[in-house]
């Protein structure tokens, strides 16, 4: 899990960076300003914390809830529960997601109040279309991780060094973050123009 945990911390908010800069404004870097990266960097990680966090403390009630619904297997009600209030969290806070291609772009003065302003107007089809942006590379990331995990085929007698069995899960989730960036580029500049 660790090349894949150190490539998801950094690897993914310079590249997402890069890749909102490229959408909106066609410039091809590698990699955009360092203070625009950090200040990107910190929002999907405190993202991140919270959601995970939320899902922890929903999860958290599951054996209570697992002897209230009569099911035995405490841990399948935990991780359904945790991943429920996950998928929730993604659909409701794709409201204010129109701050990362902002904040990618160096715009101090766009807010979650100024994403909530441009996102509300189109009721369900903002959070529907940021999900389904997200879902087919989404599911081969799972896909990927599942293979990895299922495959328990490291060290020396593994047929295939360590680092590649990652590859995929990482390209999946680099295309299913870098499909969402551009619905979230593409709205962010529909305001920009007239």
């Amino acid at each position: 899990w660790l090349p894949y945990n150190l490539a998801s911390a950094f690897a993914f908010p310079i590249a997402l960076v890069a890749w909102h800069r490229y959408v909106i404004t066609g410039e091809v870097r590698a990699f955009g300003p360092v203070g625009v990266t950090a200040r990107y960097l910190w929002r999907l990680w405190m993202l991140g914390v919270m959601l995970s966090l939320l899902g922890k403390l929903v999860a958290a009630n599951s054996p209570d809830l697992a002897r209230v619904l009569g099911m035995t297997d405490k841990h399948l009600v935990s991780e359904l529960l945790y991943w429920s209030v996950f998928a929730l969290g993604i659909y409701r806070g794709s409201a204010f997601a129109l701050v990362f291609p902002a904040v990618a772009m160096g715009d101090r003065d766009f807010t979650g109040a100024d994403s909530l302003r441009l996102t509300k107007p189109r009721g369900n089809s903002f959070p529907l279309g940021f999900v389904v942006s997200l879902l087919p590379f989404g599911a081969f990331w799972w896909v990927g991780m599942e293979m990895v995990r299922r495959a328990g085929v490291t060290g020396p007698s593994s047929p295939l060094p360590e680092y590649a069995l990652w590859l995929l899960p990482i390209a999946a989730m680099f295309a299913a973050l870098a499909s969402c960036a551009t619905y979230l580029s593409r709205i962010y500049m529909a305001r920009l123009t007239p």
